[in-house]
């Protein structure tokens, strides 16, 4: 088999999971509201408060409930909604929150993805989350008709 057949087979399975993974979608929006904030040296309050940390070399970002934010008096930004993505998919995946990003995109919603070991989670705009809701499930709908 040359190269180019084994990456052709391997593009062809990478599909039929994006479609199976998209047919499956199941979106589940989380109670209450989330922002994000960036410390330098997060305390153990806020960090017990976080759904999500990342550092960077700026700072430690951290994703938590809006209330949890106001109670610690943490400046914050990026009001959203947290949708989780209720189908198991692989850190190795292909094309799935790229297929998300284009969607939402299309739709003028902004939305900030995070990859967690099996889910993949979305924050959007408050405003924004029941539309996005709606396109996602109209979305995985495309792929089971």
């Amino acid at each position: 088999m040359k190269l180019s057949d084994r990456k052709y087979k391997q593009s062809v399975r990478e599909k039929e999971n994006l479609v199976e993974i998209l047919k499956s979608l199941h979106p589940r929006t989380n109670p209450g509201s989330y922002v994000f904030t960036s410390v330098d040296k997060p305390g153990p309050q806020l960090l017990g408060s976080a759904v999500m940390t990342f550092k960077e070399k700026e700072g430690t970002t951290i994703i938590l409930r809006r209330e949890d934010a106001i109670r610690l008096q943490a400046a914050y930004a990026f009001e959203s909604a947290w949708i989780t993505l209720d189908v198991f998919s692989s850190l190795e995946a292909v094309g799935l929150t790229a297929t998300i990003s284009n969607l939402l995109f299309e739709n003028n919603i902004p939305c900030n993805i995070v990859s967690a070991r099996y889910h993949d989670h979305l924050f959007v705009p408050w405003e924004k989350r029941e539309l996005t809701i709606i396109l996602l499930k109209e979305l995985a709908n495309t792929y089971t008709n």
